[in-house]
């Protein structure tokens, strides 16, 4: 509250009401980014330019660069004043101290074979950097070096971080910044050691209410032992009255989109603190079977932000009301491989240098690293690596061109080629997977959207016998 007292009090025309302070929470961080929608469509140009400048400010003392970048955005060009120094952060001159939300991948290695990860040979785009394990000395070198820029540590990549032998030794070492992890659950975890750690938030991927719903893409694992992970550490943190935040992270695939009700109810009753739903994303290079296999066809914005697939020309097409040429994650993004490849974010492939042969701070101050989060922050369109990212987008119009506060859409692709998500429909074989199978509340949930008819939805009735067709 002391941040919102201080943005009124500055609002208002109070006098050196001194720098913000307090940090500012996810739910915080949502409240701004509306108002920053909102402004947008503000006459009033002196008020709009005060009070953006002033979120600039407050995302930018609060560790924040990507949104103070967001907020710098929609002033006028030449009426920022740039207190904060957040457009220096486009070009070369180094990231703040604590300033970057590290993802660094310790090992490619996974347990699952999720069909649509880019680390399984059947998803279409095999991952050069499979089955490797970063030792803890390499991880000490690494950290040794951007350590000081990060203010959290992600660690995330295309394998299961809780495989690698010394992930408790580098929890400990990372203190006490803090950690974020995405598991899959099939691992054995120690809680009570966890508890002790820099681990901030513990997300649990459990994409399914049971194993069917769950098993059809975590290929290999076990919703049942998924759970127990979570149970575990619910129970620890509860016992040690301290611990990580700890999410159930649930993925919107075309088989688990119509138990999206079940979720509140069976998250509570389990004990996790928040649910997280996230849409199904892909790729051109998974194929057109397998984006017609687990593409959700609700198309509801919670769980489809892809409006086609463009395998051509190797692009996506986004939803308009999720859509943005313009990105942030490079300025407070980057990604570093278990090869030690630096990209500029996790979604890209394209390497801008290697931490393990040159110093994070060179990379980044080179003119090609400089040029390419300018071009990113400035049109995501031209970068091809962003033509095929599914990432949700936020509107947040031009940057620093004087220009209204609109863009130019990517170009709609020619019909061939391209899979629009509006074609995905119930195909006749999944519709007779339903049946057979008695999934009632698919067929109920596709009906409801209109998805297929009320005839297609009712119950069918086996077919005659041929004894009585012959009476």
């Amino acid at each position: 509250m002391d941040i919102f007292r201080h943005s009124l009090g500055a609002l208002l025309g109070e006098r050196n009401p001194g720098p913000p302070s307090g940090a500012i929470d996810e739910a915080a961080i949502k409240r701004l980014r509306e108002i920053c929608i909102a402004l947008s469509a503000l006459k009033y140009d002196g008020l709009r330019t005060k009070t953006l400048t002033l979120l600039s400010e407050l995302f930018m003392a609060n560790g924040n660069p990507g949104e103070a970048y967001r907020a710098a955005s929609l002033v006028p060009e030449g009426s920022f004043p740039d207190r904060g120094g957040v457009l220096s952060l486009v070009g070369a001159p180094l990231p703040r101290a604590g300033s970057l939300n590290v993802s660094l991948e310790i090992i490619s290695y996974c347990n699952m074979r999720c069909p649509l990860c880019t680390n399984s040979a059947g998803s279409g785009k095999t991952y050069a950097q499979h089955g490797k394990i970063m030792p803890f000395q390499t991880f000490r070198r690494i950290w040794d070096d951007i350590g000081p820029y990060t203010g959290l540590l992600i660690l995330v990549g295309q394998g299961e971080t809780f495989l690698h032998p010394d992930i408790y030794r580098i929890l400990d070492y990372v203190k006490p910044t803090p950690v974020h992890i995405d598991t899959n659950g099939n691992v054995r975890l120690h809680p009570e050691r966890l508890i002790g750690t820099s681990l901030s938030k513990l997300l649990f991927s459990l994409d399914g209410v049971d194993q069917r719903t769950y098993g059809k893409y975590r290929v290999g694992g076990n919703f049942e032992k998924g759970l127990d992970g979570l149970r575990s550490m619910i129970a620890a943190k509860r016992a040690a009255g301290r611990g990580p935040q700890l999410v159930w992270k649930y993925v919107v695939f075309k088989h688990n989109e119509a138990y999206l009700d079940r979720l509140h109810a069976m998250s509570r009753e389990i004990g996790a603190e928040s649910l997280l739903i996230v849409p199904c994303q892909v790729v051109p290079s998974n194929t057109e079977s397998l984006i017609r296999e687990f593409l959700p066809v609700g198309l509801s914005p919670l769980n489809a932000n892809i409006k086609y697939v463009d395998f051509e020309n190797d692009t996506l097409g986004i939803n308009d009301e999720q859509d943005s040429p313009y990105c942030p994650a490079p300025l407070s993004n980057p990604h570093i491989r278990v090869n030690g490849d630096l990209e500029v974010c996790c979604s890209s492939y394209a390497p801008v240098g290697n931490v393990l042969k040159d110093a994070f701070a060179k990379i980044w101050q080179s003119e090609g690293y400089a040029r390419l989060r300018k071009q990113i922050l400035s049109d995501r369109y031209s970068v091809a690596e962003c033509r095929r990212c599914s990432r949700a987008q936020f509107n947040y119009g031009r940057i620093f061109n004087g220009t209204p506060l609109e863009y130019p859409k990517a170009p709609e692709p020619s019909p061939a080629g391209t899979l629009w998500t509006r074609d995905l429909g119930i195909d006749d074989d999944y519709l007779a997977h339903l049946h057979g199978n008695g999934l009632t509340k698919d067929l109920q949930y596709y009906r409801a959207r209109h998805v297929i008819t009320e005839e297609q939805a009712s119950p069918r009735k086996p077919p005659a016998s041929t004894a009585c067709l012959a009476a």
